[in-house]
């Protein structure tokens, strides 16, 4: 529990389940306004039963429609995606799809994993860059049949393909290669090499693509990145 929180008033979110999925927003308006606390939980749980009356009320009550649900997640505008009516309404009420959680997710970052296209496209017409959210390595992680035409966008916009996740924080995973390698997604391997990346690339720990490959048994990305990376 966050210190200096009211345990009784944490309890009482409880009630809010209700009138959510009800899609009551003059009984949540008023549980609110009695004290009952707003939290992330509440307004994803709002998200994803599309509840657009409740999530007006909170933001009336002072919510940030940009705030991040912990570390590692983005804000809600990542969980309503799914189809383009909550898109647009989030947009339209301020949401920012450029908004990073301290790990680095942006909404437009799940875009580039789940979403169809034109959201994506959507997204980067309203406020996205290419400049947060390590856009490269979450499209190496889509297993969409459209992966390599949302990748080719995103090249064609200018994202380097050799950056390394978390680098700039003193940690760091793997550049986008190493991603798509450990997925066992052959197709996004072989245009990130088309388009500049090095196989040689090491993660934090030493390894290479291809040993993110060895390591998850992933023999048709290992027998494409062997002869690149004889020299590692």
């Amino acid at each position: 529990m966050k210190e200096g929180a009211n345990p009784f008033l944490e309890g009482l979110q409880l009630p809010l389940h209700i009138p959510i999925r009800d899609n009551h927003a003059e009984a949540a308006a008023t549980l609110i306004d009695q004290g009952v606390p707003l939290s992330q939980h509440m307004f994803l749980h709002a998200t994803r039963l599309k509840s657009y009356v409740i999530l007006k009320a909170f933001i009336h009550r002072g919510w940030d429609i940009n705030a991040c649900l912990d570390y590692w997640t983005p804000p809600a505008l990542a969980f309503a995606l799914d189809d383009e009516t909550s898109v647009n309404w989030f947009l339209e009420n301020g949401a920012n799809p450029d908004a990073q959680c301290d790990s680095g997710c942006t909404p437009l970052s799940m875009a580039v994993k789940v979403a169809p296209m034109e959201t994506i496209k959507l997204l980067l017409s309203r406020g996205g860059t290419i400049k947060h959210g390590w856009l490269l390595h979450y499209v190496a992680m889509r297993e969409l049949a459209d992966c390599l035409e949302v990748l080719d966008h995103l090249l064609g916009r200018g994202l380097l393909v050799n950056n390394v996740m978390y680098r700039a924080l003193g940690t760091g995973t793997g550049s986008a290669l190493h991603f798509a390698a450990g997925r066992g997604q052959l197709d996004i391997v072989k245009r990130l090499v088309e388009k500049g990346a090095d196989p040689l690339v090491r993660d934090p720990t030493g390894q290479l693509a291809i040993h993110w490959a060895q390591n998850r048994d992933y023999e048709s990305v290992v027998d494409f990145l062997r002869p690149l990376s004889i020299f590692g």
